[in-house]
């Protein structure tokens, strides 16, 4: 009766250092991003292509390379339509990304693992329900948080009317 106790202690002990230590290697792989130099040529693209970039004092510059850095390191992005994703396309919708994170202790998109950039309009299925039918329709779009269009992506943000 002691032998199953034992293996079973000895399994939950197993499995909580292997989670302790994923997340102290994800913090520490995090802190190291967090602090390592942020090139130049990207400083240059965020500079020309995230307008309000511009207008940052130093330290949230800093702060906005940083998050930069992880967001690139975790993040996959895929070109969808035969777009070939660059330096420029991933620095700056990741800089668009992080500046929301600014002065906020939070972690970086925790549930968005895939940037989908699409070179133009893509048109999506939706699915809604009104309480007694279900309505399936198609929409174009301009790009969305996780599927952005690469013409809204750079340079800058854009305003989009409402139609």
């Amino acid at each position: 009766m002691e032998k199953p106790l034992i293996i079973i202690s000895i399994f939950f002990i197993t499995f909580l250092i292997f989670i302790i230590g994923r997340f102290l290697r994800k913090t520490t792989i995090r802190k190291k991003l967090m602090n390592h130099p942020f090139p130049e040529e990207w400083a240059e693209l965020i500079k020309n292509n995230v307008p309000l970039y511009n207008r940052l004092p130093e330290n949230l510059k800093q702060q906005l390379h940083g998050f930069v850095n992880v967001f690139l390191a975790e993040k996959i992005f895929e070109g969808c339509g035969g777009l070939k994703i660059t330096d420029e396309i991933r620095v700056t919708i990741a800089a668009q990304a992080c500046m929301l994170l600014l002065n906020r202790k939070t972690s970086i998109f925790k549930k968005l693992h895939t940037i989908l950039v699409y070179p133009h309009t893509y048109t999506a299925k939706t699915v809604s329900s009104d309480g007694t039918m279900i309505i399936e329709d198609q929409s174009i779009r301009l790009g969305e948080f996780i599927r952005l269009s690469r013409g809204e992506a750079a340079p800058g943000p854009r305003r989009v009317a409402p139609s």
